[in-house]
């Protein structure tokens, strides 16, 4: 429940989204492939922890980003590849990405250099946890290979689509497409 109020506020805020915020979370709430987040598994406190990351950037609260991106990462590992789209949302934030152009002094002043500094604590945490999986299992990236016991294994994403032959992967894989070729046009609509 927290990631939908969260998610609301983050509309509500944000120049564009005000009129439809309210019926975007409803969306996402009642949305039938969104079931996950009303299961005892990660992704509800994954998509939390996400919202609040981008809200409280969007509220320049960096010390609370910082705890928010660390548990990110504890979470589930690929919360560290979140940091890009959430460097790049503080860059937009910050008026240093304008128009899909990066102002390159900007970029490297002090002040930008002491924001991007708090992004430190994902990697920072990452390899204490990884540290610590080494020593209780003897892997670094324990929580990769545990993922074998699932049948998953590390692979390029689109080669997932339409790998088995049962009618639920056919229809996540034409549901996926679909959804990215929706991002595809839509993409030039949007702020970054």
């Amino acid at each position: 429940m927290a990631g939908y109020v969260l998610f609301f506020i983050l509309l509500r805020d944000s120049p564009g989204y005000r009129q439809i915020a309210l019926w975007t979370t409803l969306l996402l709430m009642v949305f039938p492939f969104h079931y996950y987040f009303s299961m005892f598994y990660t992704e509800a406190l994954f998509f939390t922890f996400l919202v609040g990351s981008f809200l409280s950037i969007s509220k320049k609260k960096y010390s609370l980003f910082s705890i928010l991106l660390a548990a990110l990462v504890l979470i589930r590992p690929n919360g560290i590849v979140m940091m890009l789209p959430l460097y790049l949302y503080m860059l937009e934030k910050e008026g240093i990405f304008q128009k899909k152009k990066l102002l390159w002094p900007e970029l490297m002043a002090k002040n930008n250099l002491a924001r991007t500094a708090w992004f430190l604590s994902a990697p920072l945490v990452f390899v204490i946890y990884g540290y610590y999986q080494w020593k209780m299992t003897g892997e670094f990236f324990a929580f990769s290979i545990a993922q074998e016991g699932w049948y998953r294994e590390p692979r390029f994403p689109f080669l997932s689509l339409f790998r088995e032959g049962n009618l639920a992967n056919q229809f996540d894989s034409v549901y996926a497409i679909a959804f990215m070729i929706l991002a595809i046009i839509g993409w030039k609509k949007l702020p970054l």
